[in-house]
Order: structure tokens, then C-alpha cells, then sequence
């Protein structure tokens, strides 16, 4: 059983075999680099294929790092492996770098949670359930496992950085001490209450039990010093406070007269200033939210929420760290108000569906044409989850034309499934493919990162990848000499096919 102690020099919680572990360091290598080359032509190939041609004359550069500091110079970072091994790995590269941290760690819900996998271009939403991760725990391995990881999140913070740990009532009031603890009650700044059924919407992770209904997340907010960036947010006043307090106007315009005699023009009003108490973000499972912003990622939290602690605590430049990072919402989120970020996690799929993400953002412009482009750096671990077998494509070459189509996809392990090959054989092989990339190189993959110079992602979950890809080469492009083409399947198995474009 836990229990906390009070010293003369602070608040400590105490547990059977607490430690503060130094794990052996783990190397990350960069596997994957998003690099677009080719867009979509305005002509198009027959049954839905797509003619790309190249935005650049040059031949496209190598793009492998030689170390993550380098790297992080002008591109953003996901990291692939456990997260206590990728924030010592940062901590080794990028120490006192970060500004913001936020993190939305398990709950100590001791339940599993699953994502609905949809095969593509069918009728009717054919789902599969299929396990994300576990978060089933012990109260002493669940402390040490926080502990942990935010020893070393301060480590990677500046002096003037803050954090936000997202929890709720089964967790947080045992976390809020070792927070304390490791960056001084002194840098507690404020409990954050998120009313997530203000608009008749219940929490995500909550659960109801046999009296009152859960309707509140809690975000715990730490500086790590005294001196911490901090930008008031306001809320627009409703019209109706406008109309009956707004009565006055001159030639600058409406405004109003406080009882202290002050005068307040109406452009000059930002509203009212935003509490810790948070009742106007709704929770994601309110449906026009997830109609928009959905990725299909269990535990998925809105844009609005990372968007308010963002603006609040971090200026554009300043680099954000999310080392639980799901679904993407953070990097989403910073990416596009200008921020460096970086993410981590272990879920293979987490990090397939927030890239997915960050490309439609970069393809949009939505951030302007000098937009910070990423990177995917994995651990050993992770290193060899690609198939070498199971997609197999059409390869044509014809002067500068380079034509590669589907034909087929034989999937990995489907006999861990029983219920899933049922499903399989009533549907073409195409409505199991979630995206498909390319990478144009002048060296052999297994000697440099993925470069993905062209993707195809559906942006539907009905959606289908185009199928036929013809790529028009530039005459400029020298050294030229391999094409891979890297799928992934709607199960999040990856698998890779190399030519030689030479021969």
C-alpha cells in the first residue's frame, strides 16, 4: 500500500520498491522520413489510378540524419519504443530543450482498450475489434512507472517549462504528490477541471458507476521554476452580455462603463478570461467532433483541449513533447500553430496513424509553405516490423515513366484470427490496404531511411488507395537507381517491395 510522508524539505510518496531506475540506453535509429517529391497530376491513369509528377528538377537528396540533435534542427521527431527508453535517448540529444510537456498517460482503469479496424470501400462498416493496449496495473508498479519517466521529463525541460499531466479520479490525487515531489509543490500552479459532459457529453476513459456519473478529466499544471510562459486565454462574450452592457458608442466605437467609472471600447474586449474550470471543449465522443477529427484511435482527445494548453503555455518556435502520444492530437495541434514537437510512443500503430495525420495537415498547407516536415525514429526493438513478403505489385518502366500497380495482398498471421478470416474472404484484397508510400533512392534501404516522397492515405475510412501510381521522372534526376514501395494493411501490418530501376 502506498503511503506519503511528509519531510522537512517536501511531500514524498512511498512505495514498496520504489527506485529511480537508469535502464541501459537504447539507440534509436531515423527509419522513415517524410519528404514529399510528387503530387497528383490534373490527368489521370484508367480505373482510378493517378499520374504524379515530380516538384522538383534535381535529383532528391538522401535524407538520413546523422544524429537526432541535427535532425531536430528542421524537422519534427516521432520516436517508435518504449517511452522511458525514447526520453532517455532525448535526454542524451536535446537536454533542457523542451518548453511545454503535456501527457495522457494510462488512468489505472485496469480495463483493455481496442480500436475498430473498417475494411475499406464497402456498403456497410464492417468493423474488427482489435487491442490497442492494456492499462491494467497495481498501485505500486503504476507509481513507479510515472515516477519514472517524469524524473527524466524534467530533465528535458528548460528552467522555464511547464507541464500538464492529464489524469482522473482513480489516479490523480496519488500522481499530484509525486508531482511534489519531483518538480516542488511551489511549481504547482493550478488542478485543472475539464467538465466533459457540460454539453451532455460523458468523459471517454470514465466509467459510471453505482451513484454519481463521472463527468471530469483533471489536468495537473507544473512549471518547473518560478519563471514559466503563460498567455491568458478569454472566452468571446455572448451577445447578449454585448447588447445589455455595450449601450454606449462614439466615434471609436461601442463601448460600456464600468461601475469604477473605466471605460471599455467593445474591439478592445478580448471576453472573459478562461478558469481551471473548462465547460466549452467538448469531449470526443460528441459526434460532430469525431466526424471531423477522428483517426479511429481509442482514447483520442479533441483538438480544442491541446489547443487551449498550448496557446496558453508556449509561444510558436517553442518545441512541445508528448511521450504518450496516441492518436497525434499534440503534434497535430502544435504543427499546425507553429510549434516543434516531438512524440513518443510504443504502439507501432499510434505513431502509423498520427504520421497519417501530420502528412494531411503538411498537404494541406494548413501551416504555410515553410512547414517543419518529421521524421520517425525507432528503437532496436521495433526495427524489423516491416514484411519483406505478402504485397505484391505491377512494375513497368518506360523511359521516364515508372508505373507500379497493385495486385494483391497475401496477410501476415491472419490464423491469429479466426473471426477475421471469415471477414477476409468476402471482400477484395484492396479493401485491406490503408496506404501505400514511395521512396526514389540511390541507395539500398537497408543502408538509409524511407523517404516518403509520394503517399497515398484515403482520407475516409470507405476511402480506396488509388491502386495504379505513374510516376513522370524529371531528366534532371541522376543517381537514381531503386524505387520501394512500403503498404500497410487496415490491421497495421507494414510491408515493403524493392526495384531496381535500372533493370
Amino acid at each position: 500500500m502506498a503511503m506519503a510522508s511528509i519531510l522537512s524539505w517536501g511531500i514524498m510518496l512511498h512505495w514498496k520498491n520504489k527506485t529511480q531506475k537508469s535502464p541501459q540506453q537504447t539507440t534509436f535509429h531515423c527509419s522513415q522520413v517524410y519528404n514529399p517529391v510528387f503530387e497528383e497530376h490534373k490527368d489521370s491513369l484508367e480505373e482510378g489510378g493517378v499520374i504524379l509528377k515530380s516538384i522538383i528538377r534535381e535529383t532528391p537528396k538522401s535524407n538520413t540524419p546523422t544524429s537526432l540533435k541535427t535532425s531536430f534542427t528542421n524537422n519534427n521527431i516521432f520516436l517508435l519504443g518504449d517511452n522511458l527508453n525514447a526520453l532517455q535517448f532525448l535526454n542524451s540529444n536535446l537536454k533542457h530543450a523542451i518548453d511545454l510537456v503535456y501527457i495522457d498517460p494510462p488512468f489505472m482503469k485496469n480495463v483493455s482498450f481496442f480500436r475498430h479496424v473498417y475494411f475499406r470501400g464497402t456498403q456497410k462498416d464492417v468493423p474488427f475489434k482489435q487491442k490497442q493496449y492494456s492499462d491494467t496495473w497495481d498501485l505500486e508498479s503504476y507509481l513507479q512507472f510515472l515516477y519514472e519517466r517524469l524524473v527524466v521529463i524534467k530533465d528535458l525541460m528548460k528552467d522555464t517549462g511547464s507541464i500538464y499531466v492529464h489524469l482522473d479520479e482513480d489516479a490523480a490525487h496519488y500522481v499530484k504528490v509525486i508531482l511534489d515531489e519531483i518538480f516542488g509543490r511551489e511549481n504547482f500552479r493550478r488542478q485543472i477541471i475539464w467538465n466533459t459532459a457540460s454539453l451532455n457529453v460523458a468523459g471517454f476513459k470514465g466509467q459510471i458507476r453505482d451513484n454519481y456519473i463521472y463527468a471530469t478529466g483533471i489536468l495537473l499544471f507544473y512549471s518547473k521554476s518560478d519563471v514559466y510562459a503563460f498567455n491568458p486565454q478569454f472566452t468571446p462574450h455572448a451577445q447578449e452580455f454585448i447588447e445589455k452592457k455595450y449601450k454606449y458608442s462614439d466615434e471609436k466605437g461601442r463601448f460600456r462603463v464600468t461601475r469604477r467609472n473605466n471605460t471599455i471600447y467593445l474591439q478592445e474586449d478580448p471576453g472573459e478570461p478562461i478558469t481551471n474550470i473548462w465547460n466549452d471543449i467538448l469531449s470526443f465522443n460528441y459526434a460532430k467532433i469525431a466526424s471531423r477529427e477522428s483517426v479511429f484511435y481509442p482514447t483520442q482527445k479533441p483538438e480544442a483541449l491541446l489547443e487551449r494548453i498550448i496557446l496558453s503555455s508556449s509561444n510558436p518556435g517553442d518545441t512541445i513533447l508528448d511521450c504518450f502520444g496516441g492518436s497525434g492530437t499534440t503534434a497535430a495541434v502544435a504543427q499546425r500553430l507553429e510549434r516543434k514537437w516531438i512524440l513518443c510512443d510504443a504502439n507501432p500503430h499510434a505513431i502509423h496513424t498520427s504520421s497519417k495525420r501530420l502528412q494531411r495537415i503538411i498537404t494541406k498547407e494548413e501551416t504555410g509553405t515553410s512547414s517543419r516536415l518529421f521524421q520517425i525514429w525507432r528503437s532496436q526493438e521495433t526495427k524489423n516490423e516491416i514484411q519483406k513478403n505478402g504485397a505484391k505489385f505491377h512494375y513497368v518502366k518506360n523511359e521516364n515513366k515508372i508505373t507500379v500497380s497493385f495486385e494483391d495482398l497475401n496477410l501476415s498471421h491472419p490464423d491469429e484470427f479466426p473471426k477475421l478470416i471469415e471477414l477476409i474472404k468476402d471482400h477484395p484484397k484492396i479493401s485491406l490496404v490503408d496506404s501505400i508510400y514511395f521512396s526514389f533512392s540511390s541507395e539500398e534501404l537497408n543502408e538509409s531511411s524511407f523517404n516518403i516522397h509520394y503517399s497515398d492515405i484515403p482520407r475516409k475510412k470507405k476511402g480506396l488507395i488509388h491502386k495504379s501510381y505513374q510516376f513522370l521522372l524529371p531528366k534532371g534526376w541522376r543517381n537514381i537507381k531503386y524505387l520501394t514501395v512500403l503498404l500497410y494493411d487496415i490491421f497495421g501490418n507494414a510491408y515493403t517491395q524493392f526495384y531496381n530501376t535500372e533493370t
